[in-house]
């Protein structure tokens, strides 16, 4: 736009030198007119930023059980690192879940006995779609929180036994924190694998 101005105003204001039947102006030598398109650039940087490779995808994927599309841009809003990707999971994902309202429709059965066969604990962990339910994770947690029912025989049911902290017992899935209540727990394993979890009285 600025050189077609320039031209314009150089063709006005040029002397016209008369030919033989022809009427031209005489060439002169332009500056180059560097021009800018803001929108372009941005977009050009925007996606150079944000291509995080493959192999980075699926190690954040496999640590946290998010989907491929979640992983990505959680590595492109930190940058690549791994560690802040997972909280940046955490964080949105936590926030979208506390103030999701759709019921967890799909659930999963877990089963534990102690060895001593002195007590037992049946529990359901409800999902929203099979998809989740289906997952080597979700069905991990399932497994781990009879365990947990199990070991701390809850009076109150599912209530209190949300009260309780996670620990580090065996088959504790390794993005929940030991130190976590299994409430938050629930909340920060749904921002992961993106739907709303809940524990249900079996």
């Amino acid at each position: 736009m600025r050189f077609a101005r320039r031209l314009g105003a150089l063709l006005r204001h040029a002397p016209v030198a008369e030919g033989r039947g022809t009427a031209f102006a005489p060439l002169r030598v332009l500056p180059p007119v560097v021009g800018r398109c803001p929108g372009f650039n941005f977009a050009l940087a925007r996606a150079s930023s944000t291509a995080v490779p493959a192999a980075l995808v699926k190690q954040l994927r496999d640590r946290t059980g998010a989907s491929m599309g979640k992983c990505r841009e959680a590595l492109g809003a930190e940058e690549g690192d791994i560690e802040r990707a997972v909280e940046w999971l955490k964080k949105r994902g936590v926030r979208s879940m506390e103030k999701r309202a759709n019921d967890a429709a799909e659930a999963l059965l877990a089963i534990d006995v102690a060895a001593d066969g002195s007590a037992g604990a049946l529990i359901e962990l409800r999902a929203e779609t099979d998809f989740v339910t289906r997952n080597d994770i979700f069905q991990q947690f399932c497994v781990y929180v009879a365990n947990l029912a199990a070991k701390h025989r809850p009076s109150g049911g599912a209530p209190e036994l949300l009260e309780k902290e996670i620990g580090d017992g065996a088959g504790r899935p390794k993005q929940i924190d030991p130190a976590t209540g299994l409430g938050p727990a629930l909340l920060e394993l749904g921002s992961v694998l993106g739907e709303r979890l809940v524990l249900g009285d079996a």
